[in-house]
């Protein structure tokens, strides 16, 4: 599925159970707006691995109409963000390998994220 990297989520949400590496229930149901999708409930956490970059308790919400990447929550991890006029490099603080590429599609507030791989 496709990611969008978005500057406006407070966590990561994806709606394909199958890329989550684990799983875990909720304590408690979530319930969490969300933009073009509505209300959503959010029963499920897991930890996703994708190319270079290890998205941590991210929220399934298998009613979303898009696999979202929260920045406030990579920037958490300790990801680097740098913007040009059409696309953004995700960099690991720590290292200089580039582990992720957003792309613009559709206006500036809308990237779509292209994994890179990792070297391990």
């Amino acid at each position: 599925g496709e990611w969008t990297l978005d500057s406006g989520c407070y966590n990561h949400i994806m709606s394909e159970e199958s890329f989550l590496n684990d799983k875990w229930k909720m304590r408690e149901d979530r319930k969490i707006n969300v933009a073009g999708s509505g209300l959503l409930t959010c029963k499920f956490q897991g930890n996703i691995t994708k190319g270079g970059i290890r998205l941590k308790d991210v929220y399934l919400c298998k009613e979303s109409s898009r696999n979202l990447i929260s920045v406030s929550q990579l920037d958490v991890l300790g990801y680097n963000f740098l913007f040009s006029e059409d696309h953004g490099n995700i960099k690991y603080k720590k290292e200089e390998d580039l582990v992720g590429i957003a792309h613009i599609d559709g206006g500036k507030l809308n990237y779509y994220v292209e994994f890179l791989h990792s070297k391990e």
